[in-house]
């Protein structure tokens, strides 16, 4: 049966302090329920519970390939369409997306993939992965960790295995990631806008990855800036400015994410 409020999605999202979004990664699939218009309910983990959870629950592994971190979120949990029956459990929010745009199909519900174009969709998040994501992801990661964005167990975790990736303090990477903001960081992501500059003149076909068209590529896009924006604060000012690069560009994509959210499905 399709999800109702009565009986939602459930979303498993990462924790923090607040227990407010703040993951790229789980921030994408959170855009994917609102624009489908399904009806969802979060639970928040925190780090160290992702694993034990998602073995209990039965849900598969997100990064079956990873050695350290195999279970991820997100996670979401769809009613089964028989009655009584298990919840079917999606993990990875590409998967995620596909599982959404098949079980949940246009025209009844809005698409992810405008056009049907999926693969050039997935192409492209995973141009803007190389661009924006790698240019930006060290410095915030390193401002969740220093800013203690994060629940107190799940801080503690972040904090132990990040430092442990990077093999030095968090505060260091900080330090070592600042100067690059205006010449490494901001030329990957003009990089990223040039990709979307093929498209045409944005005032006259659009600011998203599909033109006029708002698409699972440009939650990714969304996701990087909340990421930023939970990771210095709202009253910083690189996030800011971000939104200002490259014509107004990921100005022009938040603040259609901004509207998403006022029409959010969450129950």
């Amino acid at each position: 049966m399709a999800a109702t409020k009565e009986s939602p999605i459930i979303f498993y999202d990462l924790a923090s302090q607040k227990n407010t979004p703040w993951s790229p990664n789980t921030y994408k699939t959170r855009l994917a329920l609102i624009h489908k218009g399904l009806p969802f309910r979060v639970e928040y983990i925190s780090y160290p519970d992702i694993a034990p959870l998602m073995k209990k629950l039965g849900a598969p592994p997100g990064s079956p390939n990873s050695s350290k971190f195999p279970y991820t979120v997100p996670v979401i949990a769809d009613p089964s369409p028989e009655p009584e029956g298990k919840p079917i459990y999606v993990s990875d929010s590409w998967e995620i997306a596909q599982y959404l745009e098949r079980t949940y199909p246009p025209p009844q519900y809005p698409t992810l993939f405008p056009y049907g174009a999926i693969a050039a969709n997935r192409a492209m998040a995973t141009a803007l992965g190389r661009t924006a994501y790698n240019a930006l992801a060290d410095l915030a990661i390193a401002l969740i960790g220093t800013n203690h964005v994060l629940d107190e167990r799940g801080h503690e975790y972040f904090m132990r295995t990040r430092e442990e990736m990077f093999g030095k303090p968090l505060v260091e990477v900080v330090k070592e990631e600042e100067p690059k903001w205006s010449t490494e960081i901001r030329s990957a992501w003009a990089t990223a806008g040039k990709l979307l500059d093929a498209n045409g003149p944005m005032d006259q076909v659009g600011p998203f990855v599909m033109g006029k068209h708002i698409s699972n590529a440009d939650f990714l896009i969304a996701g990087l800036v909340l990421w930023l924006r939970c990771g210095e604060g709202s009253e910083g000012h690189r996030w800011k400015e971000l939104l200002e690069w490259d014509g107004g560009r990921w100005g022009e994509i938040w603040k259609a994410v901004e509207e998403m959210e006022t029409r959010s499905t969450e129950v």
